[in-house]
Order: C-alpha cells, then structure tokens, then sequence
C-alpha cells in the first residue's frame, strides 16, 4: 500500500493523506514535523504545534498506535522543558500572575497528559522500551528540577527563575517522601526499558535500540545517556550522530546535549565542547538576558545537566568539564556536583590547580568553588583563606 512507503513521500502529500483518514501517514507527518525545533516552542498556554495536532489526529485515527502515542508523548515532555527553560512566561507583559497561573494549569496539563500517552504504550504493548524510556526520562527530570530548586547560591537563596517554574510544575509535593517515591520509580522504568531493550538481542542490541530512540526523537537526550553507558562495540552510531546533528544545527539545545554524548564517547571531545559552547546550548530567556535581568548564570549548563544525568567515570568527566566551563555563579553549582564524585582528600588536584589560578587572577567566584572543595576534602584553613579572598574581590 501506498501508505507504507510515506518515508519519501513529501510533506504534503502526507496531510492530504492523513485528511482523507490514513492514521499512518497521520502519524508519519506528525513525527516529521515534531522533531523540528518550532514544534516545541508554545507561544501561549493553548498553542498546538502542527506536529502536535497530526500526532493528535493519528491517535483519533488509530487509538492503537502505540508509536504514535510513545511520539506524542515525547512531543508533551518536550515542550514542557522547552517552556521551562525558555522562561516564556516571564515575556508576557502587565502583570504576569494571571498569566503565569494559566502556563502553570497548561504546563501541568501536558506534562500529566505526556505520562499518559506513555502508559498507554504500554498498555498496548508492556514490552515497549522507548515508552518505558520516556516515562523514565521524565521522572529523571522531576528529581533534577527538584535538585536545581534547592540549590543555594554563595550568600543567598537566589534560584534561577527556570528552577523556580520547574520545581512548580514538576514537585507541587517537594518533601522527602515525594523524592523517595519518584526516585524508586523513575528506577522501575529505566529497569523496564533496559530489559526490553536487551531481551532476545545480541551484544550491542541495548545500545542499538537507545540509539534508535535517540534517532526518533534527537532531542531525548536521557536515551542518548544511556546508549553511551551501553556497550558499544560493533554499534553503528552514524544515523543516530546525523538526526542529532540536523537538530542541534537548526538549534535545539536537547539535540545538542545528545549530540556531544555521541562525540565524545567516540573520543571526539573538542567537538563535543565545542558544541556545548555555542549559544544555541544555553539559551538566555530574554528576561534574564535584559539589562538589570540575573543573567545567564542563571540558566543551566549543559555539561552539568549531563553531569547530574550520568554516573560513575562519566559524570565525573562531564563535572569537570562544567566545573572549567562554568563563570559567575555556576561554578559553586558545578563544583558542588563535581564535589560529589570525588574520591579521597587528594583527588582532583589538577581541578585545584587551575581554580588557585583563577582566584590569583581575581576570580572570585573561584575562590567561593574552592572554599567547598577544601570544605568537602577536610582543609578547613584552606577553605576559610578561600572564602576571605573571594569576599574581598567581591567586594562585600
């Protein structure tokens, strides 16, 4: 049938196609249009993306299209975050407390209804791997954003005002018993998507499928975290590298974590830095970027966003990285992860080094990272002739 070859056929002979009632071809523009980088971005609490409302109209089609509602799914999460941390509801002008309760009732809305269409996968099929992927990913985000929320910076508790929206969304509940019951959770479906995704495969086959997911949707970045931390000999790694790099060139910040994960784990690393440097990795919400505004060490950087998302070796390389890319007040956020996966009182000297630098160059920010690192490693001199001299450079 003429609807099973929709790869190459054009965009819109698609919607004609889904006009008339074929759910496949509704669901293939869907999917074509969702990965493109305006699909994610909600000018108003009730915007509905075209990608949105063909994967929309796919599952009114076909209640039964697992795929479909795993992409819809994705497709909710995704502008969530965008919407989180672009900070579009600071844009709105007047007085923004009307506006913002109505982007906190539609954020909510779509992050709840992304949860469904994931449980709805995996009522059609239990064994789905991207929908148990997906639902993992955004339990892994409300940990995070619940992470970020209580975070203090050097001498106040001033929270970026993404953390501020993502902790309200996300955590209506923030206290322990809350982050107990998300953490165990988030762990049954990462274990749930990993056994899908070994089961009945050869070695590589966790990591082909990961990668596959990543290839469907480059902004699922947690997917790609875990087909890097999967073995990857005899993996090819080109399809998912070139969806991801279509993505982070049309400047969507996810598909530019998930491409520097692919690059640096084939040792590609300055390119991966690279990457994670450029504007399009970090963007400023107007407001904070507006003179007066807190600026950009507000917003989060994308090495500690994959630090906090990987584990062993890994994050600690990736913390290293945030910890001599970070400025201004990221750095005491960067350094308190990398503080967290040290290993003894000597560990990371070459880190100590460079920051000694930095503070001896007038870096007071420097001086705040090092009072912690000498806190956490047990040199409590060292970290008060740290924390003296950041003052006075700050000049407080």
């Amino acid at each position: 049938m003429a609807a099973e070859k929709t790869e190459t056929v054009p965009s819109d002979e698609l919607e004609r196609w889904a006009r008339e009632g074929r759910p496949g071809a509704a669901r293939r523009l869907g999917h074509r249009l969702c990965v493109q980088v305006d699909a994610t971005i909600l000018i108003s609490p009730d915007t509905t993306p075209d990608g949105e409302r063909w994967l929309r109209r796919a599952l009114d089609l076909d209640p039964h299209d697992g795929l479909a509602a795993v992409l819809l799914g994705g497709l909710l999460h995704r502008q969530c975050d965008t919407a989180m941390r672009d900070g579009v509801w600071l844009e709105e002008p007047g007085d923004d407390d009307e506006q913002a309760a109505l982007w906190l009732a539609a954020l909510r809305e779509r992050w709840t209804e992304a949860e469904q269409w994931y449980q709805h996968a995996l009522a059609l099929e239990p064994g789905d791997g991207a929908a148990a992927a997906g639902l993992a990913h955004m339990l892994t985000d409300r940990l995070t954003a619940l992470e970020d929320y209580r975070s203090e910076f050097i001498g106040d508790d001033v929270f970026g005002a993404d953390d501020m929206l993502d902790a309200r969304i996300l955590f209506e509940d923030a206290g322990e018993d809350a982050e107990a019951a998300v953490r165990d959770e988030a762990a049954h479906w990462a274990r749930r998507a990993l056994l899908a995704f070994a089961l009945g495969d050869a070695a590589g086959g966790a990591a082909r499928q990961w990668l596959r997911v990543v290839e469907l949707a480059p902004q699922d970045y947690w997917s790609a975290v875990q087909a890097v931390t999967s073995p990857l000999a005899g993996v090819d790694l080109e399809p998912a590298e070139r969806a991801c790099r279509e993505a982070a060139e049309a400047g969507d910040p996810e598909a530019v974590y998930s491409l520097a994960l692919i690059l640096d784990a084939t040792g590609r690393e300055a390119e991966a830095d690279d990457w994670l440097a450029r504007p399009t990795a970090r963007p400023v919400p107007a407001e904070l970027a507006a003179e007066g505004g807190d600026g950009p060490e507000h917003v989060s950087l994308p090495a500690l966003r994959l630090a906090k998302r990987l584990s062993g070796q890994a994050a600690r390389r990736w913390a290293t990285r945030a910890v001599l890319l970070a400025k201004d007040r990221m750095l005491y956020r960067c350094m308190d992860r990398y503080t967290k996966l040290l290993d003894g009182p000597d560990d990371g000297a070459d880190v100590r080094a460079e920051l000694e630098r930095w503070l001896a160059a007038g870096h007071s920010e420097a001086g705040f990272a090092l009072m912690l690192l000498h806190r956490v490693q047990g040199r409590p001199e060292e970290a008060e002739r740290c924390r003296v001299r950041a003052v006075e450079l700050r000049g407080e």
